[in-house]
């Protein structure tokens, strides 16, 4: 049981999130609340009386053979594997498949693998999904978190109202982080507690967006998803079921928030001489490719947005051209074997200075982005602009093409790390 005290002033001041129900009693002037802390639910259990536990929280959206691997190797550092489905996510909506499929996939998935089981949290916190472990478990079950690289920094960066708390989170629970896009390089105040997760492969190429992205453009996906769930998730995520145009709107709102994460986080910590190291002559440095990511972002909104206003719609392609469009945008824009010279209004001329001023002005862009495609109401099938490689785009394309952008960028922020004379600090 929590207490929780309201001063005078109405100030709440919480030990935990994970609470629900309360009752509230008056003594001497506080308020106090009690609250009931809250417990996995659990939908299936592959091993009873586990001492040590891995908990492996996602969105399952869908479920990837990268999810698999994950989970197998953490299986060698305990008795048993737990996937989470956390009820809200705290840096994202939930949006495509429905909560009760993505049940359905995991519990689907976890009869098939030993030592794997399934249970939905309240909070989507890893500090909360650990506190409903404990009450769950039990205080002597020793509970660890397997995850990737992209998901320990953003907890360790996350804004948690109260300083602390990532700290104590990690000295209370060790975590193991395979290296996808990337290893994983923690503060030296963590470095003990923060272990690599050894995997036999990156599997950098194999995320729930790309399943999503490789149904909507009727590609081959199967090999992507486990087989035990691939007809399930054919049965969910296939256009005739879901329709069109949501998927379509559902998979650039998802590749703008995953490459705006991806290259978010290659850059986060990054000191002036990493910011500003050009790896030749003629070649740009990290913080040139993410103004000029901003910069290219900025000016094709812009130019979406004068489309819509003068309301020139125009009759959409055909479906077969629209598609092998789709396609083809989807193909080239990442393929960093072709290298391109940006026209001079995309070139980066170091309008913003200051590495942090850059990074915000990024972020600020790509939210803007993201919201739009998430909210618009204009059908942008209707509408196009001309583009240098591909001709006429229709601005559903031009979001689809921005999304891949910064991917395409965050590649080559790789590429710039591995380049030999890269600082190290």
């Amino acid at each position: 049981m929590l207490s929780y005290c309201i001063s005078g002033a109405n100030r709440l001041f919480p030990l935990y999130t994970n609470v629900d129900s309360c009752a509230v009693t008056d003594n001497e002037g506080c308020r106090y609340i009690t609250k009931v802390k809250l417990a996995l639910k659990f939908l299936h259990r592959g091993v009873l009386g586990a001492t040590r536990v891995i908990l492996l929280p996602g969105a399952w959206n869908p479920p990837t053979v990268a999810h698999l691997e994950i989970a197998r190797a953490a299986r060698r550092h305990g008795d048993e594997v737990i996937c989470i489905l956390p009820r809200t996510f705290p840096h994202k909506g939930f949006e495509g498949a429905g909560f009760e499929a993505r049940c359905g996939m995991l519990v689907a998935l976890a009869r098939h693998e030993p030592e794997i089981s399934v249970a939905l949290s309240n909070g989507g916190l890893y500090a909360d999904i650990a506190e409903e472990a404990v009450e769950s478990l039990g205080p002597d079950v020793e509970i660890a978190f397997a995850l990737g690289r992209d998901a320990a920094e953003r907890i360790a960066s996350w804004d948690y109202g109260a300083p602390g708390v990532f700290d104590a989170f990690v000295n209370r629970h060790r975590l193991l982080v395979a290296a996808r896009y990337g290893e994983y390089h923690p503060d030296s105040r963590h470095r003990n507690l923060i272990h690599v997760l050894p995997m036999k492969s990156t599997w950098d190429a194999v995320s729930s967006s790309e399943v999503r992205r490789r149904i909507m453009l009727g590609e081959n996906w199967s090999g992507l998803v486990p087989a035990s769930i691939a007809e399930l998730v054919r049965e969910i995520y296939t256009a005739e079921e879901r329709g069109m145009e949501q998927q379509e709107r559902q998979l650039v709102v998802d590749q703008l928030s995953a490459s705006g994460a991806r290259l978010d986080g290659l850059v986060q910590g990054l000191t002036v001489e990493q910011w500003e190291f050009c790896p030749g002559d003629g070649r740009w440095s990290i913080g040139q490719c993410v103004e000029h990511v901003t910069l290219v972002e900025k000016r094709v909104m812009g130019s979406i947005g004068k489309k819509l206003d003068q309301g020139d719609a125009q009759p959409r392609k055909a479906d077969a051209d629209r598609k092998a469009k789709d396609a083809e945008v989807a193909r080239l824009i990442p393929d960093r074997t072709v290298r391109r010279n940006a026209p001079d209004a995309a070139q980066p001329a170091g309008e913003w200075r200051d590495a942090g001023q850059m990074l915000a002005e990024f972020r600020k862009t790509r939210h803007a982005t993201t919201e739009f495609a998430g909210s618009t109401q204009g059908d942008l099938r209707n509408y196009f602009i001309p583009h240098g490689l591909f001709g006429e785009l229709d601005c559903y394309q031009w979001l689809l093409a921005l999304s891949l952008h910064g991917e395409r960028h965050a590649c080559q922020i790789e590429e710039i790390k591995a380049t030999p004379g890269y600082p190290q600090k």
